[in-house]
């Protein structure tokens, strides 16, 4: 809280305001930053259970929903329209476990092709272009640092909730 002060002069009443505004405001936020320092320097923000566009230096076509994060793993769900992409990237700490859930993949790099159901796994620093069919694709993935983490088996009844998402 060393800014507050540096603005406020002290602590006063204004002071108490902002610094339980700044609380309140981190209490809301319920998603994550991912940045791809290989593809560019933008950050870009996603926020829990809202459809967040890709820019278009980084894709086309796609979006992405933040579903639930902790210390452990970023949840989200990733949209591509028919025959839109993700630029050629990679994560630099972090294993990407990922299942098809509605439509079909292409990693452009290796031509492995992932259909409904399929899972993939992709190593840190490993790059990957993703590229969807003529049908457009849904994915539920995972980011974690943990390379033994598995996805959870997603019942039924969630992946249905999450088609229709």
């Amino acid at each position: 809280m060393n800014i507050l002060n540096n603005i406020f002069n002290g602590k006063n009443e204004n002071f108490y305001k902002a610094k339980t505004k700044l609380s309140n405001a981190k209490k809301r936020f319920n998603g994550f930053v991912i940045d791809f320092p290989d593809v560019t320097s933008d950050e870009i923000m996603f926020i829990k259970d809202h459809w967040e566009k890709l820019p278009n230096n980084l894709g086309t076509g796609v979006k992405i929903m933040a579903l639930n994060f902790n210390s452990e793993v970023k949840l989200l769900l990733t949209s591509y329209a028919p025959n839109s992409y993700i630029s050629p990237h990679k994560h630099l700490e972090e294993y990407e476990v990922s299942e098809i859930l509605k439509g079909s993949l292409t990693n452009k790099l290796t031509g492995d092709k992932y259909k409904v159901g399929d899972k993939y796994k992709f190593e840190p620093n490993e790059v990957h272009y993703l590229q969807s069919s003529k049908d457009g694709c849904l994915v539920h993935s995972a980011l974690t640092t943990n390379k033994t983490y598995n996805s959870h088996h997603l019942s039924k009844k969630d992946k249905k909730m999450l088609i229709s998402a």
